[in-house]
């Protein structure tokens, strides 16, 4: 891990008050996707998802704040609290993990997509263009056509587009870990999904 991630900073005791604030503020709009997801997918009908996911994000912290490396993954620790929560409603309390990943993989994904339209929009336009609707990006093929531009032009803008998402993916899933030896394994079980959404 070329810098301290956001997750070890909060985890970790001799962090300083607004270094884990701020720290804290940057994963809370990461994880909150995936606290929503799951609620309405199994608790239909619900009308108070939205403050229990902050709830759910208040838990994750107070419990895990200072914990050290007991708390490795943020992934982890939010599993536990969701399935705690659904004991506590009367539900099941097992989490599918595919499913869970899957939405895990989606709101980092997203949050990579944002980091890349604030770093270079000009420079992927092209690019950004295809996933301005991303559970229906558009192809090199449909771009060309619109753009009246060469197909190959498009196609070589997109594979950089491609690969620099990639790297802003690994980064943030990078943050959500407190060790640098626990990334392989995460960049193993999320890369996949990054690349099928990027099919």
């Amino acid at each position: 891990m070329a810098q301290t991630s956001r997750w070890q900073m909060i985890v970790d005791p001799s962090t300083g008050a607004d270094a884990r604030e701020e720290a804290w503020q940057s994963l809370r709009g990461r994880i909150r996707p995936p606290i929503l997801f799951q609620l309405r997918r199994r608790m239909e009908g619900y009308r108070h998802t939205e403050d229990v996911a902050d709830d759910i994000c208040t838990l994750v912290r107070a419990r895990y704040e200072g914990a050290g490396d007991e708390a490795m993954r943020l992934r982890d620790c939010l599993r536990q609290e969701l399935a705690n929560f659904f004991e506590e409603a009367g539900k099941d309390s097992a989490l599918d993990d595919d499913e869970f990943d899957r939405d895990w993989a989606t709101a980092f994904f997203a949050s990579a997509l944002d980091e890349l339209r604030r770093q270079a929009p000009d420079a992927h336009l092209l690019f950004l263009r295809a996933y301005e609707r991303p559970e229906q990006p558009l192809t090199p093929a449909q771009i060309a056509a619109k753009l009246d531009l060469p197909i190959m032009e498009v196609a070589q803008r997109m594979e950089t587009g491609r690969a620099e998402l990639r790297t802003l993916f690994e980064r943030e899933i990078g943050h959500t870990v407190s060790r640098a030896e626990a990334i392989p394994e995460e960049l193993d079980r999320y890369l996949p999904r990054a690349h099928a959404l990027l099919a």
